[in-house]
């Protein structure tokens, strides 16, 4: 069996480090274990961002996975460096084009006082 799982967060509210990034994998890793049972291969591909993907506690975190038995093998694959191969990305890129098409409306910020001069 194998499938394509992804996440979106929104940035502002929560942060785009390596504990969002674990979290989310480990809120996905317990759901799909209760609904299909353990796996032996877990495949993961990430984006070339050092931030998220390549800090030491995501490799600490899928070595913890490896001896605690969860998993036979954890392979973590990155894309190439400037190329988008996951649906996720491609569906991403169409959005923003539409997004980037129509009329943007800008608020003011909070606590802004406006004065309207007669």
């Amino acid at each position: 069996m194998s499938f394509i799982v992804s996440f979106t967060i929104d940035e502002s509210i929560g942060g785009s480090g390596p504990n969002e990034v674990i979290s989310l994998l480990n809120y996905l890793l317990i759901r799909l274990q209760e609904k299909y049972g353990k796996f032996h291969l877990l495949i993961l591909w990430a984006d070339n961002s050092p931030a998220q993907f390549k800090e030491c506690y995501l490799f600490f975190y899928l070595d913890y996975l490896v001896r605690k038995g969860e998993f036979l093998r954890i392979d973590l694959k990155f894309l190439l460096e400037g190329h988008s191969y996951s649906i996720r990305d491609r569906r991403f890129g169409c959005i923003q084009q539409f997004f980037n098409s129509q009329e943007k409306i800008e608020t003011p910020p909070p606590g802004m006082a406006i004065n309207f001069a007669k």
